[in-house]
């Protein structure tokens, strides 16, 4: 998994240089480029600041490859649900599923909101 916050360390460790501390929370992806699989990145967070109103309630959420919960309680099984038109209803989610959705609340409510 990338995420947009990754390309910066990328970058320097491409230009083989040195970030300044706190320039970013990025994970480089270098080695991954050349064939390492790394898999550093377990989850990403997103903050959409909604300009068209039909995402008003769709702002903030961490994903991993297979799930996504939003800051509106939605938790999507995305490659069950491409269109994310079905959240999982609470009742039925795996032990498992409710594990991720519990780590992804505790990651939204400690992360900032932009």
């Amino acid at each position: 998994m990338v995420d947009f916050v990754d390309f910066l360390p990328t970058l320097a460790d491409l230009a083989k240089t040195y970030l300044p501390q706190n320039s970013s929370d990025g994970i480089s992806f270098y080695r991954q480029l050349f064939g390492v699989d790394d898999s550093v990145r377990h989850w990403s967070y997103c903050y959409y600041n909604p300009y068209i109103p039909a995402f008003s309630n769709l702002r903030r959420w961490v994903q991993d490859t297979t799930y996504k919960l939003y800051d509106n309680g939605n938790f999507i099984n995305m490659k069950l649900d491409k269109n994310e038109t079905h959240p999982i209803n609470a009742g039925r989610l795996t032990t498992e599923e409710v594990t991720i959705k519990n780590h992804f609340q505790y990651l939204l409510d400690s992360l900032p909101t932009r």
